[in-house]
C-alpha cells in the first residue's frame, strides 16, 4: 500500500509530481514528506507493484539585496 523513496534533495516543502507507468485504476498520492524521503501510497492494498515515475521542485527563497527589480 505504501513505499518510501529516498532522495537527499527532498524536503518538507517539495512538490512531488507522481506518474504512474504501469496500468492501474487506483490514484497514486504522496502522503507524506520529511527530509530526504517521501511516502507514495495508494488507497488499498494491490497484488502486483505499480511502476511510477517522479518529478521533484524545490523553490529557493529570493534574498533581496537592495536592488530595485
Amino acid at each position: 500500500k505504501t513505499v518510501e523513496v529516498e532522495n537527499p534533495l527532498v524536503e518538507v516543502t517539495s512538490k512531488i509530481l507522481i506518474t504512474p507507468t504501469s496500468e492501474t485504476e487506483l490514484v497514486l498520492a504522496v502522503t507524506e514528506k520529511t527530509e530526504k524521503s517521501f511516502t507514495v501510497s495508494a488507497p488499498k492494498v494491490v497484488e502486483s507493484d505499480i511502476s511510477f515515475d517522479w518529478w521533484m521542485v524545490n523553490e529557493e527563497k529570493a534574498e533581496n539585496h537592495g536592488e530595485k527589480h
